[in-house]
């Protein structure tokens, strides 16, 4: 009996529904991951960037596909995805996709995006070297739920010798906003260092149209725009109608004071969504403190501490 022949070509856009049919059967009940890989995996036009994605093939039927991605903001390591149908796990196609990607790639290190809810995904990078790096809180919480309530009730209210003021009653421009936005993101991701956003690139990372209207607060010291925080739509389920909590801190501030000032701007943004009836997801990495250490004991309706980034490095 023959077999089958096993083919690694570049992704056509007539393979999308295939990978797109493919991403869903492995993750039904995963949002997130269905998203970033269906996101990831994808035709890029050409460039002087690693961008490619790569499908494996027996006998015309689509059966694994991987994508090797440059960063414009965060250029100092690759990002690597790779997904293969149940059926032909276990049997080398990860391997063949995974070497066709390194002949595209470069000196730099690799990363990926993983949850601890698939172990064989994480054998599979552990066994070329890679090794966690950070790890990400997730949650759902819910501010009509009484144990929510009573929770907020604990958090700071208020930090001396600072402001904290809704956006539109503020001095600041978007641009302004925009630009603390981007520090504190670079401040929480020390471990592999974002460019330093113009302000175009800023207001559409963190002021764009899924910022929901009325959300964005700002932290002042003095004339100082030292923080800020807003909410957006869900970026993973649209559909949920749920609002996003991932966008919030303060820049270079003493431990003294950025923990109470988390703690208040946590506080208001639930406010603000409980007053419109929204249900809050959260995001927080663990170099993002002490955004995670306040929502490590926030009485959340779901959590999920398996969101990880593995590295070659």
């Amino acid at each position: 009996m023959q077999q089958s022949e096993v083919t690694i070509r570049p992704c056509v856009e007539q393979d999308l529904p295939a990978s797109a049919a493919l991403i869903e059967a492995l993750w039904p009940h995963d949002a997130t991951m269905r998203v970033i890989y269906t996101q990831s995996h994808r035709v890029w036009p050409g460039n002087a960037l690693i961008r490619q994605t790569l499908v494996a093939t027996v006998d015309g039927a689509l059966v694994g596909v991987g994508t090797l991605f440059e960063s414009t903001i965060h250029p100092r390591m690759l990002f690597i995805t790779l997904n293969v149908a149940s059926a032909w796990q276990r049997r080398g196609i990860g391997s063949r996709i995974w070497a066709a990607l390194e002949a595209l790639s470069d000196h730099r290190p690799w990363i990926a995006k993983m949850t601890r809810h698939d172990p064989a995904g994480m054998s599979f990078l552990q066994k070329r070297g890679f090794k966690p790096l950070v790890s990400t809180l997730h949650g759902l919480l819910d501010p009509a739920a009484p144990a929510v309530q009573a929770w907020l009730a604990n958090l700071p209210i208020a930090v001396p010798d600072y402001q904290i003021i809704e956006f539109e009653d503020a001095p600041a421009t978007t641009a302004d906003v925009a630009l603390v936005h981007a520090a504190i993101y670079r401040q929480a991701h020390e471990w592999n260092p974002p460019i330093e956003e113009r302000v175009e690139g800023a207001i559409a990372h963190y002021c764009g149209p899924n910022v929901i209207a009325g959300s964005q607060l700002c932290v002042y010291r003095g004339q100082q725009l030292v923080g800020a925080a807003n909410l957006i739509a869900h970026p993973f389920d649209p559909e949920s109608g749920e609002a996003y909590l991932v966008n919030l801190g303060v820049v270079a501030l003493p431990a003294a004071d950025a923990n109470p000032l988390t703690g208040v701007l946590i506080r208001r943004a639930l406010e603000f969504a409980a007053a419109r009836g929204l249900r809050v997801r959260f995001e927080a990495d663990d170099p993002h403190q002490p955004f995670q250490s306040w929502l490590l004991h926030a009485p959340a309706a779901e959590v999920d501490h398996d969101f990880t980034i593995m590295s070659s490095a």
